[in-house]
């Protein structure tokens, strides 16, 4: 069994554990996930930074991209989302399973001067109980129709998710205010179909939402050779403090435990099930759970791992395969958390969400900018 599959297990065991005790589950201290749709006052920014591994059309086999630079694809990006109907922003349709739903573009805006692209996507989300902030799918970008009451017909429910976009650095900045989730992996699927589907890369049929129909095939440009099999890619990972990560690697040995950190949402279908099916154990069904919560699980396990299964372990985390954090707890007491590896920091920037819950863009424009060279760590 693979060291992934290890720690799989061994949360699947913990989660028997709670219910078998059943004290657990009452204990557990929700987060709120949804926008809130209330005026408050100014909220800290937490902006975490991470590379772009991957942005381009790709032939198979190939590492590196045949054309489609990151520069490009934002500027494309950037042109095509005002002109259409907020109900056709969508690049990708939800999974089957329930897992994901689709992101629109709430709203986009791209600075020559540096080239950077700020963008709010619409993370949809299913209809809860009462007051949700949802927007007319008929209304455009600058014009949006923001309803945060009982879904009306025609309404798209969802929360907003804040990106920076610094292609000079080829960098993406998740900036989350309150406890709001990442989504870093809704912004890479919406990248990726939107390559898929509404570039200037691709070949086909134009049509009025600016989405390409009868697609024969991918190229560079007029008159240059068409690809009829291209395999668009645009993939994340976080941008690591490198000398904890190191420092992790050197003292391998001295690991004693390895602590899994799992959140479980009730806004994602799949977690949903989950979660009824520890309330159904515990005989908690009748007692009546806010949408609005996620819950925190925590578990452990006792081993040493090998620096193979320490690289899987990290490579792992970096990927975005299931956990929220990881920890390694060392021999002397010191533990050590992935995510305070990550290149994330917390700022004031005095700007304060619109009564329905949602920062506007441009405020967050003129918080960030002025703070590019620090944040990024250039001159």
């Amino acid at each position: 069994m693979c060291i992934r599959s290890k720690l799989c297990a061994c949360l699947e065991h913990d989660l028997q554990r709670i219910i078998l005790f059943r004290y657990s589950f009452v204990q557990f201290r929700g987060t709120v996930n949804h926008c809130t749709l209330h005026g408050r006052m100014p909220s800290p920014a937490r902006i975490s930074f991470y590379e772009v591994s991957q942005c381009g059309y790709y032939r198979r086999g190939r590492p590196r991209p045949e054309f489609g630079s990151l520069p490009e694809i934002l500027i494309d990006l950037n042109k095509w989302a005002p002109g259409i109907p907020f109900n056709r922003t969508a690049t990708y349709s939800p999974a089957s399973s329930g897992k994901y739903y689709e992101s629109y573009c709430f709203d986009v805006k791209r600075l020559v001067s540096s080239g950077d692209l700020f963008l709010t996507l619409w993370i949809r989300t299913e209809t809860a109980e009462g007051r949700v902030a949802s927007i007319r799918g008929n209304s455009r970008l600058g014009e949006l129709d923001i309803r945060a009451e009982a879904v009306p017909q025609g309404f798209i429910p969802g929360a907003p998710a804040y990106f920076w976009i610094i292609p000079s650095q080829r960098q993406i900045a998740c900036i989350r205010f309150d406890r709001q989730l990442l989504h870093r992996h809704d912004l890479n699927r919406y990248m990726k179909g939107f390559m898929q589907s509404c570039s200037r890369f691709v070949v086909g049929d134009t049509s009025r939402d600016g989405v390409k129909t009868n697609i024969r095939g991918y190229s560079a440009g007029r008159n240059q050779q068409i690809y009829s099999k291209m395999y668009e890619r645009f993939s994340t990972k976080p941008v690591k403090h490198a000398p904890q990560i190191e420092l992790i690697r050197r003292r391998r040995g001295d690991i004693r435990k390895v602590i899994l950190k799992k959140k479980l949402s009730w806004s994602d279908p799949v977690q949903a099930g989950t979660l009824d099916h520890i309330r159904r154990l515990l005989g908690l069904l009748e007692v009546e759970h806010p949408q609005e919560l996620s819950h925190k699980f925590n578990s452990t396990i006792e081993m040493t791992p090998t620096s193979a299964e320490l690289d899987s372990i990290i490579e792992g985390y970096e990927e975005g395969d299931g956990w929220e954090d990881i920890a390694f707890a060392m021999k002397g007491g010191a533990i050590y958390w992935l995510s305070s590896m990550n290149k994330t920091s917390t700022h004031d920037l005095g700007i304060a969400p619109m009564q329905n819950g949602i920062y506007p863009l441009h405020q967050i424009i003129e918080a960030v900018h002025p703070l590019r060279n620090r944040l990024l760590g250039v001159s």
